[in-house]
């Protein structure tokens, strides 16, 4: 099928997705989740493809949710937001999880909010020394994306990160074990390439079945974080967090 958001590539048994919104950092908007999950679904039945790379277009591999495009200007009010968060992001995150093939991601630039999200739920993570991570919506008053972050760096690790909202550069992330190897700008692709070949020549089955096995129960922990999620985008604080955001400005909190 023809999209729109993203790009879709078959290169022999391995398939290439490219998040194609350049002008905005690949921002995910309603259009490019729904394009996501249906290029996933491709990729799930068409049984010539064994291995999935997953990478943006441009200098960031994603940047979040697109606030600008998501909210109304000038911004009175944030909407409800559970069709966002269960046919948006949590649908993706469990596509990418319930996909019984191994799924790359090539991180090229910022990886943030979602995007980091999007990173955490596939397989694989390849970085350039260009790339940065982080979360943080807190400093939009929101709250999300409790699952699968303390499961790569403990509660600990994860709670600093979450509450503060602070970005990582990709050898912290590699440090903290994130992300599997951090290459150089101009090998990313190669590097990506290598890794997608070889798993593809693989017994794709059994690494079906390894998948099921490791992310058995995390896609249901996902309806544990809708409410907060939910909650979050009612307060005070996450009103005056969009408007900054929009106004280019900084927050000013109230802890309502």
């Amino acid at each position: 099928m023809a999209y729109q958001t993203i790009t879709f590539e078959k290169e022999g048994s391995v398939a290439k997705i490219t998040l194609n919104r350049p002008e905005r950092l690949n921002a995910v908007n309603w259009n490019m989740y729904q394009e996501l999950v249906k290029a996933l679904d491709e990729c799930d039945y068409d049984d010539d493809i064994r291995a999935v790379v997953i990478t943006g277009a441009g200098r960031a591999f994603c940047s979040g949710e697109d606030l600008k495009g998501f909210f109304e200007s000038p911004i009175t009010r944030i909407p409800k937001g559970d069709k966002l968060a269960t046919e948006g992001y949590i649908r993706l995150c469990k596509a990418l999880l319930e996909l019984p093939k191994p799924v790359i991601a090539v991180i090229n630039g910022h990886a943030l909010g979602v995007g980091f999200e999007i990173c955490l739920a596939c397989d694989f993570r390849i970085a350039s020394e260009n790339a940065t991570f982080g979360f943080p919506l807190v400093l939009r008053g929101l709250a999300a994306f409790t699952v699968l972050l303390p499961r790569y760096v403990g509660i600990t690790k994860a709670t600093e990160m979450l509450l503060l909202g602070e970005r990582i550069d990709a050898r912290e992330a590699e440090r903290l074990g994130i992300v599997n190897r951090v290459v150089p700008a101009q090998q990313l692709e190669d590097a990506a390439k290598e890794l997608a070949t070889k798993l593809a020549k693989g017994a794709t089955k059994a690494m079906g079945l390894l998948k099921k096995g490791l992310n058995q129960g995390l896609a249901s922990r996902y309806d544990f974080e809708v409410p907060i999620a939910l909650q979050s985008e009612q307060t005070e604080d996450a009103k005056e967090g969009v408007r900054a955001f929009v106004e280019r400005r900084e927050p000013r909190f109230t802890g309502r």
